[in-house]
């Protein structure tokens, strides 16, 4: 019988952490980009209410409500901070959600911009996203565009 004791060596343990680190170097990118979704779909989500509660305000006094305040919503917090604008007078609304997701010094936007050219004619909906890094691209959603 040997009296040797058995366990890891240093070259054993070396070995472990790289690979260990390697796997952790893969998977974090991954993780971030999945994180950044996630949230770029909850501050979406947060403008389809925006959306929501607008077209019930509109049926309700006739126009768009030009403050978020007043809708009555309760919309996420950090990293996103929502904005509410009427640039274009009555039958328009701008929806704005901005936050800085990936840490570049550029912002990330969704915009959400209601438009009704001709009184009594249906709202368009518009969803783009942009990181201010190129121009603006629409956001890949089934509820982009609303007639």
């Amino acid at each position: 019988m040997s009296n040797r004791l058995r366990g890891l060596s240093v070259i054993d343990l070396c070995l472990v952490l790289g690979l260990a680190g390697v796997l952790l170097a893969l998977a974090l990118p991954r993780y971030a980009a999945h994180q950044a979704k996630a949230s770029r779909r909850e501050a979406t989500l947060a403008l389809d209410r925006i959306w929501r509660a607008q077209q019930a305000a509109g049926q309700e006094g006739g126009d768009y409500e030009a403050s978020l305040g007043k809708l009555g919503l309760t919309l996420p917090g950090a990293p996103w901070s929502f904005l509410l604008s009427r640039p274009s007078g009555p039958g328009s609304f701008l929806a704005i959600a901005q936050a800085n997701l990936d840490g570049d010094p550029a912002k990330d936007l969704l915009l959400l911009e209601v438009t009704s050219l001709e009184p009594g004619a249906t709202p368009r909906a518009h969803l783009l996203f942009d990181d201010l890094d190129d121009s603006f691209q629409p956001e890949p959603s089934p509820r982009a565009e609303r007639r």
